[in-house]
C-alpha cells in the first residue's frame, strides 16, 4: 500500500500533499473492505475492476479501481457537485484509460514493479488525461483538483 505515483492537480490554492496522503490511506481501508466484501458476496462480478465511489466528504469525493495485479488506483476530486449516478460511467472511463496508461508503464523494461513511477512520459500522460477530463466536465480554472 505505498504510493507508486501521487500528483495533485489543484486548479484553485495550494493544497498540502499531507492531506491527499490520508484520504489516500483512509481509502485503501475501504478498499481492502470492499475486496474482502466481494470475495463473499456470489452476485457482484470479479472481473469488474471499478470499485465506484468509496466515501464522500464534505470538499472530497474517494472513487477506487483494482487492478488484476492488486495494484490500488485512486482518484480524489475535490468540489464535485455532480450526481454520482451521473459520474460513475465518466469515472470508470477515466480509470480505465489511467489503467491503460499504468500498463504502458510498467512494460518498460526499466522499470522495477512496484517502484515508485518516475516516468515524465507517464506524468505528462496522466497529466493530459485529467485536463481532458476536466475540459469534458466543463471545470474552469478556479474550482477543482485531481489526484491520481
Amino acid at each position: 500500500n505505498n504510493p507508486l505515483f501521487l500528483k495533485v492537480y489543484k486548479t484553485a490554492e495550494a493544497e498540502e500533499p499531507l492531506k491527499y496522503h490520508y484520504i489516500a490511506h483512509t481509502a485503501l481501508d475501504i478498499v481492502e473492505e470492499k475486496i474482502s466484501n466481494r470475495k463473499t458476496t456470489t452476485n457482484v462480478s470479479q472481473n469488474d475492476m471499478y470499485l465506484g465511489l468509496l466515501f464522500p466528504t464534505e470538499i472530497y469525493k474517494v472513487y477506487g479501481y483494482i487492478t488484476n495485479s492488486d495494484v490500488k488506483l485512486l482518484l480524489i476530486i475535490a468540489g464535485d457537485e455532480y450526481q454520482q449516478s451521473d459520474r460513475d460511467s465518466e469515472i470508470k472511463s477515466l480509470f480505465q484509460q489511467l489503467h491503460s496508461l499504468y500498463i504502458d508503464c510498467i512494460c518498460n523494461p526499466f522499470y522495477t514493479f512496484g517502484e515508485k513511477i518516475d516516468s515524465l512520459n507517464f506524468a505528462v500522460s496522466v497529466r493530459n488525461l485529467v485536463q481532458n477530463y476536466n475540459q469534458q466536465q466543463g471545470v474552469g480554472s478556479s474550482r477543482k483538483s485531481k489526484k491520481f
